[in-house]
């Protein structure tokens, strides 16, 4: 038998670690020190540390309680909701779409992911001014087994979220080498074509999103 592990360091891009940032990723084994120039360590080891939503919910309520923000009273409406609801009318973003998607959408059981988090910083903002998240991580067993590891990376900002992994990277390119092996330049073409949609997808504007289509189209042409 085999143990699994996924280990990830990253730093958070903002002007300052404030009490909102502790609640949210001070589980991470912040260091405010390193790199510096804006840039904030983190790191999620396994058997180490994490930052579960059981670590994230009672930060939050505890930064509630600190600044005299009280939830509305019982209602059908789960505590967690309640809780960032309350949050959210704090910090004047009761109509920030990200995060009523996020409320509407997450049950915040289990581990939390970045993208969350990242959600919840932008709506929480208390001068930290949190502007993107970069990462890379790692899974991997303690036993040499074939395909059991790999890596990936990604940046979470408010104009673009994108991530890739290894295994990603295969799977793309033995479709696209399977394709070529046929002479089906068609079927190569759509592999690659998926990859970048997926890519592009990213994009969180759509009229930024069409434009860099268009561009990309115009450049390939003339390449």
């Amino acid at each position: 038998m085999s143990n699994s592990y996924y280990d990830m360091t990253g730093v958070l891009c903002l002007n300052e670690v404030t009490p909102v940032i502790k609640a949210l990723f001070g589980g991470l084994s912040l260091d405010p020190t390193y790199p510096g120039n804006g840039e904030v360590y983190f790191c999620n080891i396994s058997e180490s540390n994490s930052q579960s939503c059981d670590d994230v919910l009672p930060a939050l309520g505890s930064l509630a309680e600190t600044l005299g923000i009280r939830p509305a009273p019982e209602s059908e409406e789960p505590e967690a909701d309640r809780l960032l609801h309350a949050l959210a009318e704090h910090f004047d973003a009761a109509a920030h779409e990200g995060l009523e998607s996020l409320v509407e959408g997450s049950t915040f059981e289990g581990d939390s992911d970045l993208d969350s988090l990242f959600v919840l910083a932008q709506a929480f903002n208390d001068g930290h001014g949190l502007k993107s998240i970069r990462y890379e991580g790692c899974w991997h067993e303690d036993k040499p087994l074939l395909w059991h590891f790999g890596g990936n990376g990604g940046l979470i900002s408010q104009a673009l979220t994108i991530d890739g992994s290894s295994s990603g990277l295969l799977s793309m390119a033995d479709a696209i080498a399977a394709a070529l092996d046929k002479h089906d330049i068609h079927a190569a073409t759509k592999a690659l074509e998926q990859h970048v949609r997926y890519l592009l997808g990213g994009i969180d504007a759509d009229a930024t999103r069409a434009a860099l289509k268009n561009n990309l189209a115009k450049a390939l042409l003339e390449a």
